[in-house]
C-alpha cells in the first residue's frame, strides 16, 4: 500500500499538478506567486520538494496551504521557502516536514501562524526553519506535534504553543527562540514533553519583560528529561549537547524584567536534567502547582528556586547556583530538598534562604521527585 512517487516537473500550475494525482511527488522548478489557497484533499498523499525554490502566497486572511490528506515536504537543495501572510499550513491530517523554510510575515491580523496541528491532526517536524512576525510559530489545537529538530523563531509572540486540553507536544531536539514573549507555552491542560537525548535543545526567551522561556499557564503537565547543557548562554550556537533553557531579560537581577527560565502555575512540571538560567528567577512556582526537580543545573543571579504561593517544590538532587538566594518561599507553600542537592556558592552546602514562608523550606526530603 506504499505510494509510488514520481516526478512531476511543474511547467503549468501547482494546483493542476496536485489535482492530477492521488499519490505522487511534485518538484518545484521555478518560483511561484499564488493568490489563493492550495488544498491537499483527504484522499491525497503528496510529497512536495521545494527544490530550492520559493512559493509566495499573497493572501491576507486565509491559509496558504489547507492540508486535509497526507503531505510531506522536503527541500532537496537549499533555501526552498514558503512565504505567507496569514498561516503557512493548516493541518487537519498528517504533515511531515523534513526541511525548507516556512515564514509568516507581517499582517494586520494577529491570527494565523506558521504551522498548526488542528482537530486531531498530527505534525512531525524533522528539520527546517520556521519564523513568524506576530503569531505563534507552531501550535496545536486538539492535535499532536512531534519536533525532532529545526529552528523556530517568533518575533512578537510565543513560539511553540499547546492551546487545548487534548494536545500533545513532544520536543526531541531543536532551537526555539521568542524575541518578546514566552517560548514554550502550555495554555490549557495539555501535556508537553521535552525529551533531549542526542540532539541538543535550546530554548530562550529574549523578552526584556516577565515572559519566561517555558510557561505552564494552567493545570497542564510539562515533563522534561534531558542532559545538562555543555554551555548555556544567550547564543544558541554555544549549546552543542544537552538542554539549555535561557532567559536573561533586561539583565536586571532585582526585578522580574530579568525574566526566568520556567514558570508553573497550577499544573505540574517534572524536571529530570537540563540547565536552566534566568537572571531574576531560575524556576518559579507562581500558584498552587507542583514542581519536581532531579539532576538539573539551576542558575540565577537572584532567585534560583522561587515558590511564590501555595504550591510545592521538591528537589531530589542536582545543582543550584545563585549570587543571592538559592531557595525563596514567599507564601504558604513549601520547598523540600534532599542532602543530595549541591548549592554551588555556599560553604558547608548550606543554602541561602529568603521569604516570609522560609520556615516551610525543609531539608529532609526523601521522596522520588516524581508525579503521575
Amino acid at each position: 500500500n506504499q505510494p509510488i512517487y514520481f516526478d512531476c516537473r511543474i511547467n503549468h500550475t501547482i494546483e493542476e499538478a496536485i489535482e492530477s494525482k492521488t499519490k505522487g511527488a511534485i518538484i518545484l522548478t521555478k518560483d511561484l506567486n499564488k493568490e489563493k489557497t492550495i488544498t491537499i484533499n483527504s484522499d491525497q498523499d503528496i510529497m512536495l520538494d521545494l527544490n530550492g525554490k520559493t512559493i509566495t502566497f499573497n493572501i491576507m486572511d486565509n491559509n496558504a496551504i489547507l492540508q486535509k490528506g497526507i503531505l510531506k515536504i522536503q527541500d532537496s537543495k537549499e533555501n526552498g521557502t514558503i512565504n505567507a501572510k496569514f498561516r503557512v499550513i493548516d493541518n487537519y491530517n498528517k504533515l511531515i516536514i523534513n526541511g525548507g523554510k516556512f515564514i509568516r510575515g507581517v499582517n494586520e491580523s494577529k491570527n494565523g501562524g506558521v504551522i498548526s496541528a488542528a482537530y486531531g491532526g498530527e505534525v512531525i517536524i524533522n528539520g527546517g526553519y520556521f519564523e513568524t512576525d506576530q503569531t505563534y510559530a507552531v501550535y496545536t489545537y486538539t492535535g499532536t506535534l512531534i519536533i525532532n529538530d529545526g529552528y523556530f523563531l517568533s518575533k512578537n509572540n510565543a513560539t511553540i504553543v499547546a492551546m487545548k486540553s487534548d494536545d500533545e507536544i513532544t520536543i526531541n531536539g531543536g532551537t526555539f527562540i521568542s524575541e518578546s514573549s514566552q517560548t514554550i507555552k502550555n495554555i490549557d491542560i495539555a501535556t508537553i514533553t521535552i525529551n533531549q537525548t542526542e540532539t541538543p535543545i535550546y530554548i530562550s526567551s529574549q523578552a526584556t519583560s516577565w515572559a519566561p522561556a517555558i510557561s505552564n499557564d494552567s493545570t497542564g503537565t510539562i515533563n522534561i528529561n534531558a542532559n545538562e547543557a555543555d554551555k548555556c548562554t544567550n547564543n544558541p550556537e554555544d549549546t552543542t549537547s544537552g538542554l539549555c533553557v535561557y532567559a536573561e531579560g533586561d539583565k536586571n537581577a532585582n526585578d522580574d524584567t530579568g525574566n526566568g527560565a520556567i514558570r508553573n502555575t497550577a499544573g505540574t512540571v517534572n524536571i529530570n536534567g537540563g540547565t536552566f538560567f534566568g537572571t531574576n528567577q531560575g524556576i518559579n512556582n507562581t500558584s498552587n502547582g507542583t514542581i519536581n526537580i532531579r539532576n538539573a543545573m539551576i542558575i540565577s543571579e537572584k532567585f534560583s528556586v522561587l515558590n511564590n504561593a501555595g504550591g510545592t517544590i521538591n528537589i531530589c538532587n542536582g545543582r543550584v547556583q545563585s549570587n543571592a538566594y538559592d531557595l525563596a518561599n514567599n507564601s504558604t507553600g513549601s520547598i523540600h530538598y534532599s542532602s543530595n542537592v549541591t548549592f554551588m556558592n555556599r560553604e558547608n552546602n548550606t543554602p541561602s534562604l529568603i521569604g516570609n514562608g522560609s520556615s516551610n523550606i525543609h531539608s529532609n526530603y526523601t521522596g522520588t521527585c516524581l508525579s503521575e
